[in-house]
């Protein structure tokens, strides 16, 4: 006879993935009132000597917030190759999203 793996209630599933909406919903809200400063090296006209790309993005906001996420998560066209002020859109969760000012700045 085959032992039968109690499954967790119902109610508690729909809790649990509440309490995850919930939450990603809280840091979409904090990324978005968050502004990344980015420097790197570049040229007098502003282009810069390489680009910003999603990996450094992803230590920015580890860095400034203290959350993890992953490269797949930030949404840029191409990478960034000038200095300037872009709005980054950020998956945070199923649905979830964040748009993150980021200014990228020339290294003195």
């Amino acid at each position: 006879m085959a032992l039968r793996a109690e499954r967790p209630p119902r109610e508690d599933v729909v809790a649990a993935a509440v309490e995850r909406a919930e939450k990603a919903g809280d840091i979409a809200a904090l990324l978005s009132k968050t502004v990344l400063t980015i420097e790197e090296e570049a040229g007098p006209e502003g282009r810069l000597f390489g680009s910003v790309t999603p990996k450094e993005i992803v230590e920015a906001i580890k860095d400034a917030r203290g959350i993890r996420l992953e490269r797949k998560d930030v949404h840029i066209e191409e990478p960034i190759r000038e200095v300037g002020t872009y709005t980054i859109t950020v998956d945070v969760h199923d649905g979830v999203t964040a748009d993150v000012k980021t200014i990228v700045t020339s290294k003195e």
